[in-house]
């Protein structure tokens, strides 16, 4: 429990997150291509303003005077909600007396606020402070990144997304075509993707033919990784596989946490078989580029018909599709007549109704 000074207790509470404090740096207009038109998401630097979405452009709007953004109310309110991290000139602003709120560009220091004013504090060494619990918490548990509001680079690693977008909607994959997120509270989420060689219509907010798919919400901001690469999360089951960002890379659960694993030479993971095979049977929505010297490979999910153009191991922008209706073959390096049927660029099936799997 809260003692009267501004100390926190310190509790042991499981889920292992991403978090980090939110500054101008964090690119909203990537925020934006994962959501549908006219969604609103928090603006990461006050607790006043929050930007509205429309074809993948933050468009900054106010909150009257002496209101305070909800991004899950998605309307202006009396109160600033607890993820919201004030500026250092009014580190209260909006927040309730004997309430706890992060120090703008720390992970172990916070503001008390009360009454009287705010008073600053900082969590016991090798912990980090936790504003959705209001506490100091272990880094196993939450996991923060350290930034610097005056380093003209911005945060250092993936933000927290959730502290951004409202709880409970599902969201684009910046990594992935067929990839979707939902957040399930303002700091933790659920990840899938759609099955059956569909993907994911951001405007319309489920699985889809590829031929119905633009796949615009894809722009490879680290900012967006989440998980971190070198981060798997949480898990339970030794043994347990799931695919990482980079097509010949997986991680397997050693009963606690994912761990980062790379697949031999040549070779890619795959997602329904859950083992790494040869690149061109790889079922997996990645950067088909990472990992090979080819200038142009077959692109994901398009039944064979579009390539990507690599440059320097990753993928330079959108698939093109092979003229007259011809085949792309990576292994020949250019379009054909005849489909080369490999499982990494085969048909979709069936659309979904919904992104879940």
């Amino acid at each position: 429990m809260f003692t009267c000074s501004p100390v926190l207790s310190i509790y042991a509470l499981g889920i292992i997150l991403l978090c980090s404090s939110l500054t101008d740096a964090v690119n909203l207009n990537n925020i934006c291509k994962l959501l549908e038109n006219g969604a609103q998401i928090a603006s990461g630097n006050s607790c006043s303003t929050y930007y509205s979405c429309y074809n993948g452009i933050a468009t900054l709007q106010n909150c009257a005077s002496g209101t305070y953004f909800d991004k899950n109310a998605q309307s202006c309110t009396s109160q600033a909600p607890a993820y919201c991290v004030s500026s250092a000139s009014n580190p209260c602003g909006g927040h309730a007396d004997n309430s706890f709120v992060s120090k703008p560009g720390s992970c172990n220091s916070y503001y008390f606020c009360n009454s009287t004013g705010a008073y600053a504090g900082d969590c016991p060494s090798n912990l980090v402070f936790n504003p959705t619990k209001q506490m100091c918490d272990y880094k196993s548990n939450y996991n923060c990144q350290e930034t610097n509001d005056n380093n003209a680079n911005g945060p250092m690693g993936p933000i927290n997304l959730c502290s951004y977008i409202q709880v409970g909607i599902y969201f684009g994959n910046a990594f992935n075509c067929a990839g979707w997120m939902k957040c399930t509270s303002d700091v933790d989420s659920d990840t899938g993707s759609c099955t059956g060689n569909l993907l994911y219509n951001v405007p319309k907010n489920l699985c889809d033919y590829p031929s119905n798919v633009q796949c615009t919400q894809i722009s490879r901001d680290p900012q967006l990784n989440v998980p971190a690469v070198s981060d798997g999360g949480a898990c339970s089951t030794s043994g347990t596989k799931k695919s990482a960002v980079a097509c010949n890379q997986y991680y397997e659960c050693d009963g606690t946490q994912f761990q980062l694993a790379t697949c031999k030479a040549n070779l890619y993971y795959d997602t329904n078989l859950e083992n790494c095979v040869a690149r061109t049977e790889a079922y997996n929505d990645c950067d088909r580029c990472v990992g090979t010297t080819k200038n142009f490979v077959n692109a994901f999910g398009t039944d064979c018909h579009n390539y990507l153009y690599c440059s320097n191991g990753v993928s330079n922008g959108q698939s093109r599709a092979c003229p007259d209706n011809e085949f792309f073959n990576e292994e020949m390096g250019g379009c054909v007549p005849t489909n080369p049927e490999f499982q990494c660029c085969a048909a979709s099936t069936t659309p979904s109704s919904t992104p879940i799997p």
